[in-house]
This record gives structure tokens, sequence and C-alpha cells, in this order.
């Protein structure tokens, strides 16, 4: 499995460039593939075995899945086949990645060079990152006018940085992932603290040519959650500092209202946005509109996926929780809010070592993201969250005499 494992690492940061379009409104991505085929050996595996592991989170992970799959069958009563089933189909994609984090913690926890993994891994995960922002760095210089993509459903990008995921905010928020795993690791010797520092640069060049104000928020959000976890003012110090200096050396083309920080188009119609998403819910309090469904119940989106156009917007939502309240109500909203606040806990009862520092500071960054664009339900997001859940360490009853540093990379 552990080859599984790499093949979709391995196949990551090509992002949208492995992707097919099956539907108006969906695409499969080769990382989808690859992630199907690491579970589909899981379950055989336990199939074989006749075993039934114990995986931190999965009841509120089973929860979560089990009130989509009721609030898309209410919420598919009476609705056309076609709508249904691109309903269905998100819904598959967000099972797979939930047992994909299954998966890949079954296999780590069982693996007997389990810590010589996790660090491969961790640091298989930093060339991934590396990957996608020189490719962003190629193609912001070779071709920084993207609107020929439109003609493809893509937004047009004048002079920003979209990445082979063709957008600048999900790409923004994988580069912020990527500077986490950069500056968290523990880098030993001259040769090798040279290469950590190329890398921040990189990471942080390359965020930066996003012009992606949310991710600029998520980034915010780890220099903080780094100094609440490490009490090292640090972060702070540098992270203002960082700030000032790019804003100040930031190109700003005239000819593209995408590099303007000062925008407020976006916003305006973010607020919009909000306020649509929040009356679906308000409409529909207890268990949504249906998973995914969304399109059909909002009278303002600009979904258009199920008339036939291609499109790469398939929630409506741009806030991943709004997005939940609005298909999946309350009961929905709910367990997802204590979903990822055990996840936080997750990271920091284990923030002494740098698997349960990086996800408890990748958590705050997705956070505070999520807000602005519904990167939650992103599938690398979610592939990449479900790699760092699945390094965390067992539960133990007592850790009181635990070596804390021995996990340092």
């Amino acid at each position: 499995m552990i080859w599984l494992l790499f093949l979709y690492l391995v196949l990551y940061p090509f992002g949208q460039l492995l992707s097919f379009q099956v539907l108006p409104s969906g695409r499969i991505h080769a990382v989808d593939l690859a992630a199907s085929l690491v579970v589909l050996f899981w379950l055989f595996q336990l199939l074989l075995k006749r075993r039934i592991p114990r995986i931190p989170l999965a009841t509120p992970i089973l929860s979560f899945l089990g009130v989509a799959v009721f609030s898309l069958a209410l919420g598919s009563i009476g609705k056309p086949l076609s709508s249904i089933a691109v309903g269905a189909s998100y819904l598959a994609r967000l099972v797979l990645y939930f047992f994909f984090y299954f998966a890949a913690f079954d296999f780590l926890n069982r693996d007997l060079y389990k810590e010589k993994l996790r660090a491969t891994i961790y640091n298989s995960l930093i060339v991934c990152g590396a990957f996608i922002a020189i490719l962003g760095l190629l193609g912001y210089v070779i071709y920084p006018d993207t609107k020929a993509l439109s003609e493809f459903g893509w937004d047009n990008h004048y002079y920003r940085l979209v990445g082979p995921l063709l957008d600048p905010a999900f790409t923004g928020i994988i580069l912020v992932l990527f500077l986490i795993l950069v500056t968290l690791k523990k880098w030993v010797g001259r040769k090798e603290q040279a290469l950590g520092l190329f890398l921040f640069l990189i990471a942080w060049i390359a965020l930066s040519l996003t012009y992606s104000r949310a991710s600029y928020a998520g980034a915010l959000a780890f220099f903080a959650a780094a100094f609440i976890a490490k009490k090292n003012v640090g972060f702070i110090v540098g992270g203002v500092l960082l700030f000032v200096a790019t804003f100040y050396l930031l190109p700003h083309p005239k000819a593209s209202a995408g590099t303007n920080l000062a925008r407020t188009q976006t916003v305006i119609s973010r607020v919009n946005n909000y306020e649509e998403a929040l009356l679906v819910g308000l409409k529909n309090p207890a268990f949504g509109v249906g998973y995914n469904m969304y399109a059909l119940a909002s009278k303002g989106s600009t979904f258009q996926g199920w008339e036939g156009k291609i499109v790469h917007n398939g929630s409506g939502v741009h806030s991943s929780f709004l997005f939940v309240f609005a298909t999946m109500g309350t009961a929905g909203l709910l367990v997802y809010l204590y979903l990822w606040v055990k996840i936080l806990v997750l990271g920091w009862n284990g923030r002494k070592t740098v698997y349960g520092l990086v996800l408890f500071c990748s958590t705050a960054a997705l956070l505070v993201e999520s807000v602005f664009d519904n990167s939650l339900f992103y599938p690398w997001v979610m592939g990449w969250m479900g790699i760092l859940l699945a390094m965390q360490e067992e539960q133990k009853p007592n850790h009181k005499h635990q070596d804390t540093n021995k996990h340092q990379i």
C-alpha cells in the first residue's frame, strides 16, 4: 500500500493538469483515482484479515457522512436525476477522502518503520509543495494571461500566479500549507538550512504572487497559531515584517484588477454570496437543501453546470461552513464544527512533536482561509489534511514520560 500512497503524492503536484471532464459540473482528477486505489486496497486488506481498526476522529467523521447522506436523500425528493447524480458524485468524493485518511492512518500506525515512514511522507509533501510553487512561478513568467482558459470554465486572471491548480486562491492555500511544513521542519546543518531558506523563499514568493487575500489571511493565522503553540514572538514579528516587505515590493500591473489588493468588487460579491447562502440555510434549517444541491435552491447562484455549461464552482458557496449550513442544515453544521474542534485539539495535544504542531497550525490557517473560499472541501486540501492527520500518533493512556523531541525531522 505504501507504493499507492506515494503514487498519490507523485500525481499530487500536477493538479488540474491531470484531470478530465466527466460532467459539465464535475471533473475526475488523477489524485482521485490514486486515492481510490489506496482506499480499495485498504478495504480489501480489512476484509481478508477480518479486522476493524481503531482510528481517531472516526466517530465525528462517520456522523458527518451520515448527515450528508441523509440530507442528500431528503433534498433529492422530486429533483431531476441529473441533479441528484451531481450531488451524489460530490458526496462520493467526500467519502473517498475521509476513507483515504482512515487508510493512511491505519497503514502508518501498523508499519514496523512508521517513524521513518512518517518522516519520508513529511518530506514528500514538501517536495509536492515545491513542485507546485515552481510550476506556478514558471506559469506566471511564461503565461501570465489565462484568458484562454476561460473558454474551459476557468476564471480569467492576469499576472496572478494560478499554478497547476489553475486558481490563485486554491493554489494559495496549498502554498500556505507548504510554507508551514518548511517553516516548522528542523533543518540540521548549513546545507539543510540553506535548502530550507531556499524553499521558504520559493513558497513565500509564489504565495505573494497569487494576490489571494484569503491565502494571506491563512498565512497570518499560521504565524499566530505558531506563536500560541511555541510561545515564540519571532513568529509574529517575522510574519508582520514579511507582509510589510511583501506589500511594498509586490508588482501591481495597472492592467490587472486582480493584483489590486484594495479591490472591493470581490468583497461585495462575497458578501452577497454569504447572504444568499444564509437565506437558503434559514429556509431549510434542520438538514439543508441536500449535500451539494445548493444550485437548485439558490436564485442568485452563478453555477450553471446543471444546464450543460462547463464550470468549476460546484458548490456555489464561498464559505465552507456556510456551505455546510445551506446544504446540510444545523445538524450538519454542528457535527462539522465538532469535527474541526477535535482536529484542533488533536494538533494542540501533539504540539510538542513536529507532526502535531504542523496539524495545529495547518488547521488554524485553513479555518481562517475557508471563511473566504470553500477550501475545506477542495480535493487537494482534503488529501493533504488526510495525510497530516494520518501522521499523528495513536493516543496513549499516559504521555507524561514520553520523549517529545524524538519526532523532530
